[in-house]
């Protein structure tokens, strides 16, 4: 693992995937606000 072209690169793979899962966690919580909104509406 002394390859630093190949460490950078899975450091870069680390951040996106991290991006990714916290936009994915946002979008989840959004869904789960509006889905609450609406049931509230139907009581």
């Amino acid at each position: 693992m002394s390859n630093p072209i190949l460490k950078s690169s899975l450091e870069e793979t680390l951040q996106a995937v991290k991006q990714q899962s916290q936009s994915n966690y946002k979008n989840i919580s959004k869904k789960k606000k509006k889905k609450k909104a609406s049931l509230n509406k139907e009581n």
